[in-house]
């Protein structure tokens, strides 16, 4: 077993509610997308960033060539037949990895530095996974051992997808202090919301 994390944001949704692609919406002055791949960078213990996209592959692609960054972005063709499938696509691009945990990130819920840090210390054991709490809620994103990545590979088997893999493991929650874990950010007002609050 590797001694290190990987990563994986799915990005490969239609957008509909928010009328462009969520992953190059300016959050606090940076594209979400880019933004989460920053904070996921920034920890060493991660040693690979994988961004599944879809509908919205080619204007991403285009942004992403003008960022620095090493997110790795790869192209979910099933985008359509929902997350599962982007979840699936994105373990296959971890061929022949064998890492302590996966990290799970969705790419409309903005990532806090403190979040990531608290899940990484927990470090999961086999079958164990790591989900965070605020005020006795639980959040994202989540951290699965890597134990999981051959069931992750097979997300759509699942009718509920990762939240069924979740439910049927060993699950460790972890206190942080920001309600930033509730973050989803869908829409317009959504965004604005967020962005004013304190």
């Amino acid at each position: 077993m590797e001694d290190t994390y990987l990563a994986l944001i799915t990005a490969a949704g239609a957008s509909t509610r928010m009328g462009r692609p969520k992953a190059l919406v300016p959050w606090h002055g940076t594209p979400l997308l880019l933004h989460q791949a920053w904070v996921l960078e920034a920890f060493l213990d991660i040693s690979e960033v994988v961004a599944v996209v879809g509908k919205d592959a080619t204007a991403i692609g285009a942004a992403r060539s003008e960022w620095r960054t090493g997110l790795r972005l790869v192209d979910n063709e099933r985008w359509e037949d929902g997350r599962s499938t982007s979840i699936e696509a994105g373990v296959a691009a971890f061929i022949e990895r064998h890492p302590r945990g996966v990290l799970i990130v969705a790419v409309d819920q903005p990532l806090e530095r403190e979040v990531v840090e608290r899940l990484l210390m927990a470090r999961p054991e086999p079958g164990e996974v790591v989900v965070p709490t605020y005020a006795r809620r639980r959040g994202h994103p989540v951290l699965l051992a890597g134990s999981f990545l051959p069931a992750l590979g097979r997300a759509t088997h699942h009718p509920e997808g990762l939240r069924d893999i979740v439910r049927a493991a060993a699950t460790r929650f972890v206190e942080v202090e920001s309600n930033a874990i509730h973050l989803d950010i869908n829409a317009p007002e959504d965004l604005d919301a967020a962005e004013s609050s304190p």
